[in-house]
């Protein structure tokens, strides 16, 4: 197994997930708290998220919607109605931590203890890349949302395409800030991710050693959960 040099100077960087958590801890709207620090860390992205918020609530036909949602097409056909539906609702949508909206495979592995240290900053070195939100503290609070990297963005390009440019060209002084705390990259993330990453990657400026999960097929969330588990509970 690939592992870290140095847990404590590593940064986990991990994908969002496609299962989520309806429910809100904070009934603010999102759309209200998108520009506050105390709610969403890398402000910089603040207009760009504006921007996918009032394109995807603002699809107001199947035929569009159809063409937008793009993610999970052979596994599920009607998949592009849920999001539809579901991303609709956007604007008036309640928040929650990014650790307690995500449910997949790897977060499923993550102890009590452990989401608990990510929700409050008491562990500081994980990054979420959101399809929606792009570089995402896990304490950052988001909507409930149905998005993927294989989804189209306002400008008819897959987000997988657009947010490794996006991170380039719209990062500023806290995320650069934020990377630079860290010695080594460990990326647990899927193909549709790995361009995100290594945007990252670029931007960090003592990072020596950037490191990829081995893949483990359809198990790879699991595994990868149960990995990431162990290096941030050695933490606390």
């Amino acid at each position: 197994m690939v592992r870290p040099s140095d847990i404590s100077r590593t940064l986990f960087i991990i994908s969002c997930s496609a299962a989520k958590n309806p429910e809100h801890q904070k009934a603010e709207k999102w759309m209200d708290i998108l520009g506050l620090k105390e709610c969403s860390n890398f402000l910089e992205f603040s207009s760009l998220r504006k921007q996918l918020l009032d394109f995807y609530s603002g699809i107001d036909s199947k035929v569009l919607a159809k063409e937008v949602y793009r993610g999970y097409r052979q596994q599920n056909p009607e998949r592009w109605e849920k999001a539809w539906k579901t991303n609709r609702t956007l604007p008036k949508s309640g928040v929650s931590p990014a650790i307690y909206r995500y449910t997949g495979r790897l977060y499923a592995q993550l102890d009590t203890l452990v989401c608990s240290c990510l929700a409050d900053n008491r562990l500081t070195n994980v990054l979420i890349i959101s399809a929606l939100n792009g570089p995402t503290i896990p304490s950052d609070f988001l909507p409930h949302y149905d998005l993927t990297m294989k989804d189209l963005s306002f400008d008819k390009i897959e987000l997988a395409r657009k947010w490794p440019y996006w991170v380039k060209v719209h990062s500023s002084d806290s995320l650069r800030e934020f990377l630079s705390r860290f010695r080594e990259i460990y990326a647990m993330v899927g193909n549709d991710y790995k361009p995100v990453a290594k945007a990252l990657r670029d931007l960090a400026p003592n990072v020596k050693e950037y490191k990829e999960a081995p893949s483990f097929g359809w198990e790879s969330g699991t595994v990868w959960g149960q990995q990431l588990n162990s290096f941030l509970s050695a933490l606390i």
